[in-house]
């Protein structure tokens, strides 16, 4: 006489459902908080591009008219409406040697080919008088935005010239 089947899973198959089960529910609670910190994450860069660009719209404004001769090198604060962000503005002069040396290469190659034309020297002294003028009238500003997230911080750094349009230009002749 044959026994009748007896139907049911075996305690291998159980366990091996079982497994596959704690797997799928475990990637899909990885995906989700990773998706939730990459959220918080875009949040914060979309919230420091904003104060960055009001705080350094303020300091262009505070600025107008102003000379850039006497800038306080770096401040910094936190803001009032997010107090978890802080911010700090670094201004320093921009170096245009390099294209005054630019300039200067190629005026020396048009006077070349024009055959002593133009004064080598009365050029060398536009260029510097170009030079010293573009070194006071204009200054960088960078501004950084910090913010806690996680353990440790995050930031973000924008750039942006200030001209002095008022500049005076001395010939210093």
């Amino acid at each position: 006489m044959t026994q009748p089947k007896q139907g049911g899973f075996t305690l291998l198959e159980v366990m091996v459902a079982f497994t596959m089960i704690v797997f799928i529910v475990f990637a899909t609670i990885l995906a989700q908080s990773q998706g939730a910190l990459s959220n918080v994450r875009n949040r914060n860069i979309v919230i420091a591009t904003q104060l960055a660009r009001n705080l350094i719209n303020q300091e262009e404004l505070k600025r107008e008219g102003k000379s850039l001769e006497n800038l306080e090198e770096k401040q910094s604060g936190s803001f009032e409406t997010n107090k978890d962000f802080k911010w700090t503005i670094e201004y320093s002069k921009v170096d245009f040697s390099a294209l005054t040396d630019l300039i200067a290469r190629q005026a020396n190659k048009q006077e070349e080919k024009s055959q002593g034309q133009q004064d080598p020297q009365q050029m060398q002294m536009v260029m510097r008088i170009f030079k010293d003028y573009m070194e006071k009238s204009v200054r960088r500003m960078k501004v950084t935005i910090e913010w806690p997230e996680g353990s440790g911080t995050s930031q973000q750094t924008f750039s942006e010239l200030l001209v002095d349009y008022d500049q005076e230009l001395n010939a210093g002749l």
